[in-house]
């Protein structure tokens, strides 16, 4: 055998043992990599599950958030029960009883009559609001009755009375009409039904409602000036801007609302009472002082809101609120507020009693005490979301509101007192909670003796007995 033929066939015998050493090396290597290779088949479909698993999350975010920019565009009323991430807690169930009184029977001096109010009107009307449903509310219209007096005499059926509305934000006026009268006093008995809700929200669920490309009507009538609530004067602007920077619209429209409403909470270093009270020094004021009324803080929150494009308002209702000189639980007429969560409700909040709960050093993403959630807030129901006397805001009355007191804050030229009390024991208003009409009236001493009297029951039985 020649030397080539002999490379040849000790290459071909080192390359048979070769191949022979690489099949027994994967003979005995097989089971390990079967293994790998499972191993790794395996993380492959736990990472594609997972892959799957957020985007099925994302695709649900964002057809829910899809759902709320089509209820914010296609719904032409928002009224009642909220949207997520808004929700309804704990339900109670109340009785109003409210009797309004204008003028005295008889004179207190009996040898002068000329001290009684003597009210002659060609034809006049009582007018009391009432929220009919609202976000967390709503009031049995069937279980509404209305009496009325003229002199000493009252009447309970038969009378001319009627409801105004529901309007398409869900408010409505309750209106009794007194034809031609030559009296010394008037009155209308007011009783309904209503039910409560504890307020709650999803402070992450909120925190991801997109701005609206427009806002509902019912939405868009709560983002211009109104009575009381200033959102265009260069102070609020100002104020606003300082806060915002002018990118409000950059962040969510909730957590937006947030930062505005504590920076009005923090503003205020001094609170006056009279707690209950719905004296207002006007928001300019309460921007140069840092000190005003519960109302004066949150008709401060509602105009800067407005004035950063949220639709915003005042809700004027009864609720409880704690009395110093009486030292105990009051319940009678205050101002808390509201702003519009685009598709899904209206977001309650109280800056009076959020005041001092420590909400500079809070987080925006953690959940604060009267906003958004509150247990307390099933305590309260509304009456209105304006401050002008109801029925008649620009009618003349016999007390004008530019002659009403200024409020006890400073020397400042555009303060407004809306409470207009002088008796301290008595419940006497000029605007918001009831009006009287008095176009075709005649009063002779001008002096509007006006009381209100409520009586609220906590019921447990059924709405409707």
């Amino acid at each position: 055998m020649n030397r080539f033929a002999s490379l040849v066939s000790a290459a071909c015998l080192s390359a048979l043992l070769l191949e022979t050493s690489a099949t027994a090396q994967v003979q005995t290597d097989q089971p390990e990599q079967l293994e790998q290779e499972e191993l790794l088949e395996e993380k492959q479909r736990v990472e594609h599950r997972k892959q799957l698993e957020l985007l099925a999350q994302q695709m649900e975010e964002a057809k829910r958030e899809q759902e709320q920019r089509q209820r914010v565009e296609e719904e032409a009323t928002l009224i009642g029960p909220p949207n997520w991430p808004l929700e309804r807690g704990e339900m109670k169930r109340w009785e109003y009883d409210i009797l309004i009184n204008i003028g005295y029977l008889f004179s207190e001096d009996p040898y002068n009559q000329e001290e009684s109010l003597q009210i002659q009107c060609n034809s006049t009307q009582l007018t009391f609001p009432l929220v009919m449903e609202g976000t967390n509310d709503f009031v049995n219209p069937d279980s509404i009755k209305v009496s009325g007096m003229i002199g000493d005499q009252w009447q309970s059926t038969d009378l001319p009375w009627s409801i105004r509305g529901p309007h398409p934000d869900g408010t409505a006026e309750i209106v009794l009409d007194f034809p031609a009268i030559d009296t010394d006093a008037i009155g209308m008995r007011i009783r309904w039904k209503a039910e409560s809700w504890q307020a709650s929200i999803d402070e992450h669920g909120a925190s991801r409602v997109p701005w609206p490309t427009y806002w509902p009507k019912e939405a868009e009538q709560f983002l211009t000036q109104s009575t009381y609530i200033d959102s265009t004067s260069n102070e609020v602007v100002n104020f606003v801007t300082d806060i915002t920077n002018d990118r409000q619209r950059e962040v969510p429209i909730y957590l937006a609302a947030k930062e505005i409403v504590r920076h009005v909470v923090t503003h205020f270093f001094t609170v006056g009472p009279p707690y209950g009270s719905l004296g207002l020094s006007g928001n300019n004021s309460a921007i140069a002082t840092g000190r005003g009324t519960r109302g004066d803080m949150t008709c401060l929150a509602v105009g800067c809101l407005r004035a950063a494009g949220i639709p915003a308002r005042p809700v004027l209702g009864f609720g409880t609120y704690w009395s110093n000189s009486l030292s105990k639980f009051v319940k009678a007429p205050i101002i808390w507020g509201e702003f519009y969560l685009p598709g899904c409700g209206w977001v309650f909040f109280d800056p009076f009693e959020m005041h001092g709960k420590g909400i500079k050093l809070k987080s925006l993403d953690a959940s604060w005490p009267w906003f958004g959630s509150e247990r307390d807030r099933i305590e309260r129901t509304p009456l209105s979301y304006r401050l002008e006397r109801p029925g008649n805001p620009s009618g003349r009355f016999c007390a004008d509101v530019e002659q009403l007191q200024d409020a006890a804050y400073g020397n400042c030229t555009d303060c407004t007192d809306v409470d207009i009390s002088i008796d301290p024991g008595a419940y006497r208003w000029n605007i918001g909670v009831w009006g009287w009409m008095v176009e075709n009236c005649n009063t002779y001493g001008c002096d509007e003796r006006r009381s209100m009297t409520i009586t609220r029951i906590n019921r447990t039985g059924s709405l409707f007995d």
